[in-house]
Parts: structure tokens; sequence; C-alpha cells
């Protein structure tokens, strides 16, 4: 037990583990603290709402919301994080964690909507009214935060960070690192809130539309996974100097990350397309029932 809590002081002090994976945790501050400030928030905003007498969120939000946070600290403070320097593997298996399960489920637990509701309505007009009450605010806002604003940027971020020069840069700087996993997860929200659930609602993306752009976001990541695997070559040299501690040759590394990549990102996204077309299924059974409806209503009037 000793062995095994000097291995993970180690950890936590230096960057350096040789021990069991799932124990291979570090710590970082300014990750850590984004997590626990944004968990005492929710938290403090679900207690609010819970105490009131506004319609109550269910459970589920709460649990949710938890459990994407729990992803993003796997991912960026956990094994993902203390190994892509050595496994490109588990460096893809990180990007994707954050980009397509993390961000998403954080989003299902509606943060956004429950903060907005356990302010004081004083205080909810005054953060509208700094947003959207300047023209230039309110156009900037609505611009970054439009379906095709999010797409974009979230793909092209996601090209962009996988290309040798730039990927190399982020495995070499600690700073550019951070930035990265910061894109990652940024342009990450801004693509899901708009499919998921924004503010305000009216802002959602149609299902029809959604279904679209998940679909080209699951051909653009795919494409990149495919040239991973598929590749004959080492496109990362920063990996033909480090160790493999699974003993995996550079270039079998780099075609399991890539397949990772280039299936998980498949799965994952037609998981959700199946989601939204069920919807869409739904939307189109209530629309056709109220179309019957309305002329039952009219031909009663009528007669």
């Amino acid at each position: 037990m000793t062995g095994v809590s000097d291995a993970l002081l180690v950890t936590i002090l230096h960057g350096y583990y040789d021990g069991p994976f799932l124990l291979a945790w570090s710590f970082d501050p300014w990750v850590t603290t984004a997590l626990v400030a944004a968990s005492a928030m929710y938290l403090w905003a679900w207690r609010r709402v819970r105490a009131s007498s506004a319609p109550q969120p269910p459970t589920w939000y709460a649990w949710s919301f938890g459990a994407g946070i729990l992803f993003l600290a796997f991912s960026l403070l956990g094994p993902l994080e203390t190994y892509n320097e050595q496994l490109f593997t588990l460096h893809m298996s990180q990007h994707l964690l954050i980009m397509q399960v993390a961000t998403p489920v954080i989003l299902l637990g509606r943060p956004v909507q429950l903060v907005l509701k356990a302010l004081p309505p004083r205080n909810t007009k005054q953060t509208v009214g700094l947003l959207f009450g300047n023209g230039s605010v309110r156009f900037a806002v609505i611009a970054v935060t439009a379906p095709v604003t999010g797409f974009l940027l979230f793909n092209g971020n996601m090209g962009f960070w996988h290309l040798p020069a730039f990927y190399e840069a982020a495995l070499v700087n600690n700073w550019v690192h951070h930035l990265q996993h910061l894109l990652f997860a940024g342009f990450s929200m801004l693509y899901w809130w708009v499919i998921i659930d924004p503010v305000p609602r009216h802002h959602r993306l149609p299902p029809a539309w959604a279904i679209g752009s998940v679909f080209l976001s699951m051909m653009i990541g795919s494409i990149i996974g495919a040239i991973l695997t598929l590749s004959g070559t080492v496109l990362y040299p920063f990996y033909l100097e480090t160790a493999n501690p699974w003993g995996w040759s550079p270039l079998l590394d780099q075609q399991v990350g890539g397949l990772i990549m280039w299936v998980g990102s498949f799965v994952l996204y037609f998981i959700v397309v199946i989601v939204l077309a069920v919807k869409l299924l739904q939307q189109d059974e209530k629309d056709a029932d109220l179309a019957v409806s309305s002329r039952q209503g009219q031909a009663a009037t009528t007669s």
C-alpha cells in the first residue's frame, strides 16, 4: 500500500508515474480549479432551484452534469492525460472523450438554464442586459453561438490540432497543451449546445438540420481517423523518441489511435443520429396529430 501511495504522490508532484494504470492521476491546478468551480456553481444553482417554487428539474439533470464532470476529470487529470506523451492511442481517446462524451453529457444537465433560474429576477435581467443590451455585443454573441459557427469551429479546430506541427507543439509546450484542451472543450460546448438545448430555446437546431450537422461531423472525424490508421508512416515524430509503455511500435500506436478515432467517432455520432431521428419522427407524429385535430375542429365548427 505504501508503494502505491508513494507512486501516486510522485505522480501528483512531478507528473511521472510507474504503477497501476487506473491510478495514474496527476494534479493540475488550473484544470482542478475549473472543475471544482463549475461543480460548485451547479450545486449552488441546483439547491436554489430545488428550494424554490419554480418547476423542479428532473434528478437526472444533476446526474448527467456530474457524470460529464467526471469524464472531464478522467480525461484531463487521469491516465489519458498522464500517458498522452507516450501513447498516441490514449491521446486520441482523450480527445474523443472531451469532445464527444464529456461536453454533451454536461450540457444534458442544463447548467446554463439552471443558473439562470437560480438567479434573482433582477440579476437575471442584468445578465441578459449585459449580454444583449449593446448591439455590437448582441451581434457577436449571436454570431458565435450560431449553429454554422459552432460546426465550423468544432470541426476546424479538430482538424487543426491534428496537423503534425500543431499536434507536436501541444506535446512540448504546456501552455499550448492547455490551450488545445480549452478549445476542444469550448468549441464542443458551442457545437452541442444548439443541438441539445440552447438559451433562448428557439435557437435550437431543428432535428433534421441537427442530423445533417452530426452526419457531416461524423464524416470529418472518420476521414481524419482513416488517414491516421491507413498511413504507412509515423505522422508525429515526437512518438519516435518516446518509450511506449505497452511495447507497441510508434506506427502501430498511431494506427490503433486512428482506429479509435475512426470507429469511436462513428459509433458515438451514429448514436446521436439515431436519437435525433427518433425525436424527428416523434415531432412529425405530433404535428400530424395536431393537424388532424385542427381539421376536425374546423369541420365541427362548420357543421
